[in-house]
């Protein structure tokens, strides 16, 4: 497994003084960075040809969360390299070992030209060594929204028709050019800070699921639309979903004083 050792930065805290779960989305994207550039497979390698890989689910668990300055290690592994698509598990411990928090991952091989998946490279499946998957709970990539909340989400749905379905509809969020990554388009993880900036729940979850289904760019209008309090669709104008977020279990506050 590929490693680095941190410290939760004050960057990554809430108001508790806990490290948050947009900073572990972040901390477990950087470790897998981190691992691509050190083993020369990283930015350097993917831009000439034009491509890059793109996550679209994590299934995250965290079973504590870390206080403002305390020290942490990062992992990943992948552990399947298949036509196009890799599979990676994640892991934040502190520097005792006790596991903080976990990830299942799915991230395909992407033309950014033509948006079309592409074989992973010989090159890669030669750097990146396989261990056995984590054994964490599996679930679905594919989050199923509910029927009701699809019908509030059409374009042409009637007045009211969210307040029938138990659904809310929230202010509209005009993509910014700080949410962009180097690919272009949206961050993975920004898309959970507005879900979290719209569901309580979905900000003090222990348990995860994000899908992520188009990219949306600099200028694009993200609805965030919040059903029953624990799912969150991100969509489009159209109705389609950029993400989908779905959250189990409720994170425990605790002050930094404590």
């Amino acid at each position: 497994m590929y490693t680095f050792s941190t410290r939760v930065r004050y960057s990554d805290v809430g108001a508790d003084g806990l490290m948050d779960n947009v900073a572990v989305l972040n901390a477990f994207q950087d470790c897998s960075s981190m691992q691509s550039e050190d083993l020369g497979i990283g930015n350097d390698y993917l831009e000439p040809y034009g491509i890059a890989w793109l996550v679209v689910y994590w299934n995250l668990h965290v079973y504590r969360y870390p206080r403002l300055g305390e020290r942490i290690v990062a992992g990943t592994s992948p552990y399947s390299l298949k036509g196009f698509m890799g599979n990676r598990n994640f892991m934040l411990e502190t520097a005792d070992g006790e596991r903080l928090a976990e990830a299942d991952s799915v991230w395909p091989l992407i033309d950014m030209t033509t948006q079309r998946p592409v074989r992973i490279h010989p090159v890669m499946k030669e750097k990146y060594e396989l261990f056995p998957p984590f054994p964490m709970e599996k679930t679905q990539r594919k989050i199923e929204i509910p029927a009701e909340l699809l019908r509030a989400v059409e374009p042409d749905a009637g007045p009211g028709a969210e307040e029938q379905e138990g659904v809310v509809k929230h202010t509209p969020v005009i993509v910014d050019e700080y949410r962009i990554d180097t690919n272009g388009h949206v961050n993975n993880a920004q898309y959970l800070r507005i879900a979290e900036a719209v569901s309580p729940a979905v900000r003090q979850a222990r348990k995860l699921r994000i899908e992520y289904r188009k990219q949306a760019y600099e200028g694009d209008v993200i609805l965030p639309v919040v059903y029953r309090d624990d799912m969150v669709l991100l969509c489009a104008s159209d109705g389609d979903p950029y993400a989908i977020i779905s959250a189990q279990g409720e994170r425990t506050e605790r002050r930094c004083s404590e």
